[in-house]
């Protein structure tokens, strides 16, 4: 029986696949109306998770519970007051909970990555690789974390350009302005203060050799004296502000305490190049604000700018769909034509049975569409067999020559499924309940706090916990493995999950309102 993809030792130093949920201080508001009652509102890729006050008579307690578990007091019955304020669904809450379920499959990603790395490679790409778990859409669950980047891009651009858009189609400069200038300035204090909370956490860890050892592990640099450590960590939060640094693809750049966190210095990079281009085209006219939209896009997908195209799409995006909403808000039915509902299903007309059809017509088409995108996002890299992965040969030979270069030439067509994607899910709303159930919202707004924690979570809680079940149940190929593996996701999950609720709360939505204070403490007066 071939063993191999059981090799837990196989997993390289680097990761490939990382993403970045990016969340904000307020929810996206829907359209202009709303708009002009919060006026205050900064370009946002999601809400800021408030929390009402403890519930219980112990804060302590509430402190240390998660949202889920602090509903109850102390005497076991549920309160009469939610912890989490109640927050109202919009058009694009969809947003949040995509966001959010990706989050929940890059976990996944990075734990199968760890254990089971052999699995990352294409159905059939060669003899050894003929397991169920492979196929398409079924990797979407474990193997698709190059895709969650591309998506949490295109995301961060959608949702940064949100309310902007919103302003400049109502003609209304003054707010843009301060809108921008306030996204500027707070744009990276919001995303590097939560993972320097995190980093420091990791350092100490890392002092007190809580990691792994051996190449899985992924062990940061430990240096003899904690003085010295400390200011390794100094180091490290410097970089990961930096947001000039060329990262083209993961390797490019290797924080010191986790290296999914490259990501960050791209998001700041890439949000900056989301309030030029915003300040750039805000006079200029709907056609042709559109017209040099689409422009930008093709030229930087067109020249390998893989990252500035995901931010720049999500941004084409939003403004396609505020025009989107500005037509089907438009549609009136005459009076003429306004009939009881009862009397329409007792005599259908021909006009409405058309109506009917098509739009059956224009569900199955959506549908395709994102199973089409799904398709495409499981699509393995190059050296994990996508040139020869049934399902897959021909995508990867229709990579056009100019592409063919390292990482983009496995994202050439992953890119372009995450756009499509986003694009389908937002023009489909029969589609959107898989985003804006409450576990999906729930992801969403933990999602930043899950990702800057999950990977010092798995390589040392996860690596230490995995080595004493395996010691316990057996190491052998099979049933001995999976059994040591699952006990340990038993144990870790909760932990994980519990920790990164605790860290939106009081790491990552205090680093959103430290932002806020710091910028009306600085601002003048207007």
């Amino acid at each position: 029986m071939n063993t191999a993809w059981l090799n837990r030792n196989a997993v390289p130093s680097s990761a490939k696949y990382d993403m970045l949920p990016v969340t904000e201080d307020q929810e996206i508001t829907r359209g202009a109306a709303s708009l002009s009652r919060c006026s205050d509102v900064d370009s946002s890729a999601s809400p800021e998770v408030e929390f009402k006050d403890s519930p219980t008579s112990r804060p302590w307690l509430d402190f240390q519970l998660p949202t889920w578990g602090s509903s109850f007091t102390s005497s076991g019955t549920p309160s009469e007051e939610p912890v989490r304020s109640s927050r109202r669904l919009h058009s694009t809450s969809w947003l949040d909970g995509l966001r959010g379920v990706a989050s929940l499959l890059v976990v996944f990603h990075h734990t199968f990555w760890l254990w089971y790395p052999k699995l990352s490679e294409g159905w059939g790409s060669n003899p050894d690789n003929y397991w169920l778990i492979q196929l398409p859409f079924i990797r979407i669950f474990y193997a698709a974390g190059s895709s969650m980047v591309a998506i949490f891009f295109v995301v961060s651009g959608f949702s940064l350009s949100y309310k902007p858009l919103s302003l400049i189609r109502t003609g209304r400069s003054p707010e843009l302005l301060g809108s921008l200038s306030s996204s500027v300035f707070r744009r990276q204090l919001r995303l590097v203060l939560p993972p320097a909370a995190i980093t420091f956490v990791s350092m100490l860890v890392t002092h007190a050799g809580w990691y792994g050892t051996g190449e899985a592990s992924r062990q940061p640099i430990r240096l003899d004296s904690l003085a010295a450590n400390v200011f390794l960590w100094m180091q490290s939060v410097v970089e990961l502000a930096d947001p000039f640094r060329a990262i083209i693809h993961p390797g490019d750049y290797e924080p010191t305490y986790d290296i999914n966190l490259w990501t960050i210095p791209v998001e700041i990079h890439g949000s900056m190049v989301i309030f030029i281009t915003l300040l750039g085209i805000s006079k200029l006219h709907a056609s042709v604000r559109l017209a040099v939209l689409v422009s930008i896009v093709v030229f930087l997908f067109a020249n390998g700018y893989t990252h500035l195209f995901l931010f720049l799409s999500g941004v084409l995006l939003a403004e396609l769909h505020y025009i989107r909403e500005e037509r089907t808000s438009g549609v009136q039915i005459p009076a003429s034509q306004q009939r009881d509902t009862a009397d329409l299903a007792r005599a259908p007309t021909p006009q409405l049975k058309h109506e009917q059809q098509c739009s059956k017509g224009m569900k199955l088409f959506w549908n395709l569409n994102f199973l089409l995108a799904i398709f495409v996002c499981c699509m393995p890299s190059r050296i994990h067999g996508s040139g020869t992965s049934p399902g897959y040969i021909t995508l990867f030979s229709l990579v056009p020559a100019s592409h063919l270069k390292p990482y983009i030439e496995d994202e050439f067509w992953i890119f372009l499924a995450a756009s499509h994607l986003v694009f389908t899910i937002d023009n489909a709303k029969f589609l959107q309940f898989m985003f804006t159930n409450r576990f999906s919202q729930y992801l969403g707004e933990i999602s930043f706090a899950l990702y800057i924690i999950q990977g010092t979570f798995l390589y040392s809680l996860g690596w230490n916990l995995s080595a004493r079940a395996l010691d316990w149940t057996g190491r052998d190929p099979g049933f001995q493995y999976a059994s040591g593996i699952f006990l340990t996701c038993l144990v870790m999950y909760p932990l994980l999950f519990w920790t990164a609720d605790i860290v939106a709360r009081h790491v990552d939505a205090r680093s959103v309102r430290s932002a806020r204070w710091l910028w009306l403490k600085t601002t003048i007066a207007t």
